[in-house]
């Protein structure tokens, strides 16, 4: 499946003598101020500490902005603007993607193809008490998870631009794969070295 990268279409100048302008560059400029002096991002108030209500006014800023992004709807050039922000995350599962996205990478690189969905119950002999035997096994499964998630996200139009463009670039494949019904996936563990762990912890 041929995907094109995202592009933006929204105006790449802004007006800087518009009000719209001049609105988002003071606020941008107070949460800025907020990082020099505190040290910290804005949080929002919670149970055990409100937040006094300039902080939770930048923090539903910030959360306003990233919605913008998530919805494909902000400029670029606001986008250039808080990604200079220190500390700034459009998300924050942002580490996680980022292992998640070397892996799929790494097993693209090696494999020729991006990771195959996996179901446990179709390989009960690789499973015992609900869990995979092997490290191995597990790990790959939980990477064909995110592979799923990044799919079903991509068919919403739910993926952050930046991402779809990194997934293009590992030639990410966005049509659904279910695999084999048997036998080995690429990159799940051996059936003998399964056996070795099954009898060196005494698995029944």
């Amino acid at each position: 499946m041929k995907v094109k990268k995202w592009e933006y279409q929204q105006r790449q100048t802004p007006n800087k003598q518009s009000l719209h302008y001049k609105n988002f560059m003071k606020q941008y400029r107070a949460y800025n101020r907020f990082i020099d002096r505190w040290g910290r991002l804005p949080m929002q108030s919670n149970t055990s500490n409100r937040r006094p209500i300039a902080e939770r006014r930048l923090y539903q800023w910030a959360s306003q902005i990233k919605h913008k992004m998530q919805q494909r709807k902000l400029p670029q050039w606001k986008y250039n603007l808080c990604t200079n922000i220190s500390g700034w995350e459009w998300n924050r599962q942002s580490n996680v993607w980022t292992q998640r996205y070397l892996e799929c990478k790494a097993y693209i690189e090696q494999y020729g193809h991006t990771p195959t969905q996996i179901r446990p119950e179709r390989f009960p002999k690789r499973i015992y008490k609900g869990k995979w035997i092997s490290p191995i096994d597990a790990q790959l499964h939980t990477l064909s998870i995110w592979v799923m998630c990044q799919r079903r996200k991509f068919n919403k139009g739910e993926l952050l631009p930046q991402r779809l463009n990194a997934l293009i670039d590992i030639d990410f494949d966005f049509e659904p794969n279910m695999g084999p019904r048997d036998g080995n996936i690429n990159g799940m563990d051996t059936m003998e070295n399964i056996n070795r762990i099954v009898e060196e912890n005494d698995y029944v």
